[in-house]
């Protein structure tokens, strides 16, 4: 990672950005007051793989289920795409180095052209 973050590029200016995609990230915006500034109106999907337990990301995991929550509350876009739900399994956190990345492409991309 180089530079400021998705987050932090969208509390400078949301207002040029027309969604948020992360995949398993460090963090994600948990703040009601954060949310309703900057985030509330931006279409936002969440991508998980595998081994979250394992790799003690489940706390990851939750906050970003905590923010499509808070998004949600506003009647805004978000949702998670959970790729062991789904029965893709294997995938590491970088995923779009795994060798089924065409395929977790193709998911993010359909929700992109969902999402408008």
């Amino acid at each position: 990672m180089s530079g400021v973050t998705g987050v932090e590029a969208i509390k400078e200016n949301s207002r040029h950005i027309k969604g948020f995609i992360v995949v398993e990230p460090v963090g994600s915006p948990t703040d009601k007051k954060s949310i309703e500034e900057h985030f509330a109106a931006i279409p936002f999907l969440g991508v998980y793989g595998d081994f979250i337990d394992e790799r003690r990301q489940t706390g990851r995991k939750e906050a970003v289920q905590k923010t499509i929550e808070l998004i949600r509350k506003h009647k805004s876009q978000a949702e998670m795409i959970d790729l062991p739900a789904l029965g893709i399994n294997g995938n590491t956190h970088l995923m779009m180095q795994d060798y089924n990345n065409q395929e977790i492409a193709k998911l993010i991309m359909d929700w992109i052209k969902k999402a408008g």
